[in-house]
């Protein structure tokens, strides 16, 4: 049997996937290997997408969209296009976080994965790490990391920074509801965020540790609540595959028009 036979024998399969993405994974990797095991299965995942990336340092919450599913993400990240001037920052779907930063270095990624491009012997006090948090509160103009998917004439930025390629990337408009400080050892503080869409984390570290006279970068990063969805509805790794390999697609897909706070229900082919 070629494998144009092969395609043809495989059921289309839609629905929603809300996983835990474990450390050193990154988005994409995790929706090829759903693919290439419901493949396996002999389904067909005819689209795949996720709502909101997620860098391989980070975990947490991510929702991967499978084949007609993938049509209503731009309602689920209120699209602009759609939804117009809605999309105010305030407006925008919430994603909640806690981060850790840690102090006296700065890396070209924002984050622990980057080289080291800085060193500082300051260290801020807790005080002064509180007093930061209250100042970004609200609407702020914050500047995306270079190392990031965002794209510029079709480019990701990454790819143009992996090439040695000088990007001016502009400032965008974002809203923190919430920052506040959670722990502090002298060298690392530990962070809660509750921010609009668009907010990067690594951006705000960045930042929080230049407002206190100092230099940061994220050292580990989890997405606690993407919109609706929340970390305690999430599957780990080690669920999904185990469904997988019994082959029980109904613990890990949710139809197309789950609502959050439901259990996974039945597959929506």
């Amino acid at each position: 049997m070629n494998e144009k036979d092969s395609k043809a024998l495989l059921t289309p399969i839609s629905g929603w996937v809300l996983l835990d993405k474990p450390k050193g994974l990154t988005s994409t990797r995790v929706g090829s290997f759903l693919k290439c095991r419901l493949r396996d299965l002999g389904y067909e995942v005819k689209h795949l997408g996720h709502v909101g990336t997620l860098d391989p340092l980070a975990t947490g919450v991510l929702l991967l969209a499978l084949g007609e599913a993938t049509k209503l993400i731009p309602y689920l990240e209120r699209n602009a296009q759609i939804f117009g001037s809605v999309l105010e920052p305030q407006n925008r779907p919430q994603k909640e976080y806690t981060f850790d930063l840690r102090f006296g270095q700065a890396t070209t990624t924002y984050d622990a994965e980057g080289k080291i491009t800085m060193e500082s012997s300051e260290r801020p006090t807790r005080s002064a790490l509180c007093e930061a948090c209250h100042h970004f509160l609200g609407a702020q103009h914050q500047r995306p990391p270079i190392y990031s998917a965002l794209k510029r004439q079709g480019r990701k930025l990454y790819e143009l920074a992996r090439r040695g390629e000088v990007v001016d990337v502009p400032e965008r408009e974002v809203f923190i509801h919430a920052l506040e400080i959670m722990s502090f050892d002298g060298e690392t503080a530990r962070f809660r965020a509750v921010v609009s869409q668009g907010t990067y984390i690594r951006s705000l570290g960045n930042d929080l540790a230049n407002a206190v006279g100092t230099l940061g970068y994220i050292a580990s990063l989890c997405r606690l609540r993407d919109g609706p969805f929340s970390l305690e509805q999430a599957l780990t790794w080690e669920q999904v595959t185990a469904f997988l390999d019994r082959g029980q697609l109904g613990g890990v897909i949710m139809a197309v028009g789950v609502r959050a706070g439901r259990h996974p229900g039945r597959i929506c082919e």
